[in-house]
């Protein structure tokens, strides 16, 4: 995607802009991936949800020019054969969003998901993609559950694609792993060491996209990211008399 198909968000040449709202996504995902596992571990055993949630991230103006706040529209579901495979459920809602994303006025955040940050504005822009997911290298959901003690203890992935091509991945351990995060990154996340929020590390796209773990994974994320963002932008034209 170019730069003039990514529009004024990430389409402005400011570095520094750009870093503070993949800052901002990792945060925010960082938040509901901890929400997501403490969640599915107090019900996993009554109406337990699905090891995997979506989150459909938006940049928003502020008080300071050029500059612009992340909020997110999230799904979760209940745990089910449909629902307890990650490629396929990014499958199936591409294949919805394709379905629908016709209709001008089809919202992401209306029509997809099942929570709304209080403080997203209407003319919110689509941004990016983000997943949550209790499965990690190191075992499935199911078999945390049947290993650790308590929530504290699970490890997670969390998995982001941005439209401007950034894609991380995080590995985010328990607390048995002193809460370390692990960030793997193809677009940076600060101007230098000091004003990091997290450790990370650089990596080529492909590092990520051949990654055995991931591939799948991310094939579907990235194609899910582009058609969320088609869909969004035609609301945003519709919105406004295009």
């Amino acid at each position: 995607m170019s730069s003039a198909e990514r529009g004024g968000v990430f389409g402005t040449d400011d570095f520094q802009q750009e870093i503070d709202l993949r800052q901002q996504a990792v945060e925010r995902m960082r938040n509901m991936n901890v929400r997501h596992s403490g969640h599915a571990w107090e019900n996993r055993y009554r109406d337990p949800i699905a090891p995997y949630g979506l989150a459909f991230l938006y940049a928003q103006p502020t008080d300071r020019k050029r500059w612009f706040a992340l909020h997110a529209a999230t799904k979760l579901w209940l745990s089910g054969p449909e629902t307890n495979n990650l490629p396929r459920l990014l499958f199936d809602m591409n294949n919805v969003v394709l379905q629908r994303s016709a209709s001008a006025s089809f919202d992401i955040r209306r029509d997809l998901a099942n929570r709304v940050d209080d403080e997203m504005a209407e003319d919110a822009c689509y941004i990016g993609l983000g997943v949550s997911s209790l499965d990690t290298s190191t075992g499935s959901w199911s078999e945390a559950c049947a290993t650790y003690d308590r929530q504290a203890d699970i490890p997670a992935t969390i998995r982001i694609a941005l439209i401007d091509s950034t894609i991380v991945i995080c590995d985010r351990r328990g607390i048995l792993e002193f809460n370390t995060l692990k960030i793997r990154t193809t677009g940076s996340l600060s101007v230098s060491p000091l004003d990091a929020l997290y450790a990370w590390r650089g990596v080529a796209a492909e590092e990520l996209r051949n990654d055995p773990e991931h591939q799948l994974v991310l094939r579907w994320m990235e194609e899910l990211n582009l058609n969320l963002w088609r869909a969004d932008n035609n609301r945003l034209v519709a919105a406004r008399g295009g």
